[in-house]
């Protein structure tokens, strides 16, 4: 049985209730990743980082232990991407092997606003 989850509307009347200056918060450090982020292409062509902190959940799993934290499945797997999503900078998921289990691991390719042909020329190599 799959676990239920929220629906969009309450996805979306949840968020209608978020604070102007919660949000206000929100784009000031959205403004400041997308900073940070640009300031380490001065150095670097592409970043390469992990894509979750965890392998694939088993079906139904609801919980994962990250570090010394136990947090929602959900919230791991885009914990690592999410941040990206807001910047304006492409990113590439590519699978890299599998953990002892047999279950898949990746890295995700980072480049710089409108790079997408970088990102993607590494993820090739990557692959090969």
């Amino acid at each position: 049985m799959i676990p239920e989850r929220p629906s969009t509307c309450q996805r979306l009347t949840a968020g209608g209730r978020i604070s102007r200056q919660a949000y206000d918060e929100a784009l000031r450090r959205r403004v400041q990743i997308a900073d940070d982020l640009l300031r380490l292409f001065d150095h670097h062509d592409v970043l390469i980082c992990p894509t979750t902190p965890i392998t694939a959940p088993k079906r139904g799993q609801t919980t994962a232990d990250v570090g010394e934290r136990t947090i929602e499945v959900g919230q791991a797997l885009v914990a690592y991407t999410a941040p990206w999503s807001v910047t304006g900078a492409p990113a590439l998921a590519v699978p890299v092997s599998c953990d002892p289990h047999g279950l898949p691991t990746s890295i995700q390719i980072l480049g710089r606003p409108g790079d997408e042909i970088g990102v993607l020329n590494t993820g090739l190599v990557i692959e090969r």
